[in-house]
């Protein structure tokens, strides 16, 4: 029950977001001639992995997150807890997503796990704890981005 209310939480939290996230120009006080500028785009596809503990709640905070800035999903839960996700999944096809925005992959962190994080047309990343900025989770270059 805890993990629904947390679940329902984050999306209330992430709603918010969408409206406040834009594209602006900002004024920096570092001496210097200096032009810097937030841009509103999404970075496409993000792979996202969700541990055992809380898939339920995890997984609907990491598919919020991405949805918020306009980022399509593809989501393993962990091979120990995969049924919550994959009624999330139900769930979200039954109000309406657009095919292919989330989707679920089940299996192993040894095979479809790493193939998720080696995929070259999928980001892992993950949003920063103040939900604004992305940050690169793997140590290589971006690749086919």
């Amino acid at each position: 029950m805890v993990a629904a209310f947390g679940a329902a939480e984050s999306l209330r939290y992430h709603a918010g977001w969408a409206t406040k996230i834009g594209g602006e120009t900002v004024n920096l006080s570092v001496p210097g001639e200096w032009h810097a500028y937030t841009l509103r785009e999404p970075v496409g596809v993000v792979g996202q992995i969700v541990p055992w503990n809380f898939p339920f709640a995890m997984a609907v905070a990491k598919i919020a997150a991405a949805l918020t800035v306009g980022c399509t999903v593809v989501l393993k839960p962990a091979e120990q807890t995969p049924l919550s996700t994959v009624r999330l999944g139900d769930l979200i096809l039954e109000a309406g997503f657009p095919p292919g925005v989330v989707n679920i992959v089940t299996g192993y962190g040894e095979t479809a796990g790493r193939a998720l994080v080696a995929h070259t047309g999928c980001h892992q990343d993950r949003v920063h704890p103040d939900r604004r900025r992305w940050e690169r989770r793997s140590s290589g270059p971006a690749r086919g981005t």
